[in-house]
């Protein structure tokens, strides 16, 4: 199954070439809009007359992506100085670089376990079932930032500076949801549905956050620094498919779908606030944990066994 996802980055300005000079690499550079490739797996057995017990997994997509800007001269300024401004000609570690890089990675699991009760009207014509279960995701993304600048004029002048950054958040949902589907058999062996789920989840939402600099440690030596917070929320899903089955057989169906889920209230990777608390002040960040709607879709082809 390939799905895209949103980002929650923006386009805000993390480098630019000379102090105050001209944007060259935005938060946004390192999105990468491809389709990722995935699975979803569904079992499904019978319970009782007209009832199934039924899991389905989806997930396994990895999405990720960089941008690098590069200067022969070293005149690259950094988001951490506002640009070469705070201090003037910006820090050892984060300005004055050859090359400044931003990354990001995401990725997306879905489990749940259902009752489903089907119902179909006296014609055949129409179907139609209600489900209640439990639901888990988990949507993990980071945001990265590096720098490499000069030769290094404190302990080790023959090594380059650098500093990288990185804020990671796992977002751990779990919760009941309830949903329905309706079907209709337009030919012999061709059938249309959609489907709509609804959940209440709650997010356990863990932050990673770290410092590694050149000179950020005791007599400007090299140094890590981090900081692991997190935070609880209560978040709805809503899901939408619209599917279409060809049956070739009456064990083998062919089936394609367009696939769309929402969830309010997840956390990004992209967050700013922990790099410039660590960096300046080696401080634990008191920024609050930021959330923003998450939106998954995609489409499937694939195969039905049933015996």
């Amino acid at each position: 199954m390939g799905l895209t996802h949103s980002r929650g980055t923006s386009n805000q300005v993390l480098t630019t070439q000379g102090i105050a000079g001209p944007a060259v690499l935005r938060a946004s550079d390192a999105d990468e809009d491809g389709m990722e490739v995935g699975a979803r797996i569904s079992a499904a057995f019978i319970f009782g007359a007209g009832g199934n017990i039924e899991g389905t997994y989806l997930g396994g997509q990895e999405w990720e992506g960089s941008a690098t800007a590069t200067s022969q001269t070293a005149t690259l300024y950094s988001f951490l100085s506002e640009f070469g401004t705070a201090p003037n000609n910006g820090f050892d570690d984060s300005d004055r670089s050859f090359n400044q890089t931003v990354t990001s990675y995401s990725t997306f699991h879905s489990a749940e376990f259902n009752y489903r009760r089907r119902t179909v009207e006296q014609y055949c014509r129409f179907q139609g079932s209600w489900l209640v279960g439990l639901r888990y995701l988990r949507f993990d993304d980071d945001f990265g930032y590096s720098t490499i600048g000069e030769v290094d004029n404190t302990n080790n002048a023959n090594t380059l500076r650098f500093l990288n950054f990185n804020n990671g958040v796992d977002n751990k949902m779990f919760g009941a949801q309830g949903g329905f589907d309706l079907w209709w058999n337009v030919i012999a062996g061709v059938n249309l549905g959609v489907g709509v789920k609804g959940a209440w989840l709650d997010n356990n939402i863990d932050r990673h956050s770290t410092v590694l600099a050149n000179s950020s440690g005791p007599n400007a030596t090299p140094q890590q620094l981090g900081i692991e917070d997190g935070t609880r929320t209560s978040t709805v899903m809503g899901e939408f498919e619209a599917t279409m089955l060809y049956r070739i057989s009456h064990s083998w169906t062919i089936k394609s779908q367009y696939f769309v889920l929402g969830v309010d209230d997840v956390a990004y990777g992209f967050d700013l606030s922990p790099a410039q608390n660590l960096f300046s002040a080696g401080a634990v960040p008191v920024s609050p944990i930021r959330t923003d709607s998450l939106t998954i879709q995609g489409v499937s082809l694939g195969a039905e066994y049933v015996w």
